[in-house]
């Protein structure tokens, strides 16, 4: 199976495209494991959501945002419910106040933001995962701080076949199920960036030592 990681904020072509909620949208607190009681996503925004759309050079039908929650257009999300594609949970219509960035409001259109939730758990030692713990928590997989990884693969058996998923013990990053590529590909949405997993690296650690 090919999976793939959604890119953003900054995209494949290297311009910029992002959320900004400001002081105009307030966010929750991050979930936390019941069994460690250590956060395993980032704080999510709070509805309702109201802010700026950054986009310093053009605008995007998908992409990942820096809260780890994905930006997604209103064509995205009709092509989404047309085609049967899951994963994407709570879509929350975004009160656009401006764009930061040569486009104009008026021509952007309506966005939403989503989010996405376990639906595989990751190989620690086929994707080079390095943790500060070597014990990772058996529900969430928190193992301390990351140091870096190699490529993302997930364990095939532990995917749930959403077409969206987040990878438990690898907060913050979103994958994509090869049917989604290709739908997105088909209708030709405008995609910020979608990586092979097998390409996509973190190679911090060994960086820091070299």
């Amino acid at each position: 199976m090919n999976f793939f990681i959604l890119g953003g904020p900054i995209c494949s072509d290297g311009s910029e495209f992002d959320f900004d909620g400001g002081d105009w949208t307030s966010v929750g607190d991050a979930p936390r494991c019941d069994a460690c009681g250590n956060a395993y996503a980032l704080l999510p925004f709070v509805p309702p959501i109201r802010g700026m759309l950054v986009a310093d050079r053009s605008v995007f039908d998908l992409s990942q945002t820096t809260g780890r929650e994905v930006l997604v257009s209103e064509g995205c999300i009709r092509a989404f419910g047309d085609h049967g594609i899951r994963g994407l949970f709570q879509p929350e219509r975004i009160e656009l106040l401006g764009v930061d960035g040569p486009v104009d409001l008026k021509t952007v259109g309506t966005y939403f933001l989503g989010r996405v939730d376990w639906g595989a758990e990751i190989d620690r030692i086929a994707s080079g995962l390095k943790t500060t713990q070597t014990q990772p928590c058996p529900k969430c997989g928190f193992a301390g701080l990351i140091e870096g990884y190699d490529r993302v693969v997930v364990i095939e058996a532990t995917w749930d076949g959403r077409d969206w998923f987040s990878v438990k013990g690898l907060p913050g990053v979103i994958m994509v199920a090869e049917r989604l590529r290709n739908l997105c590909r088909g209708l030709k949405l405008r995609v910020c960036g979608l990586t092979p997993a097998e390409e996509y690296s973190a190679p911090w650690l060994s960086k820091s030592k070299g």
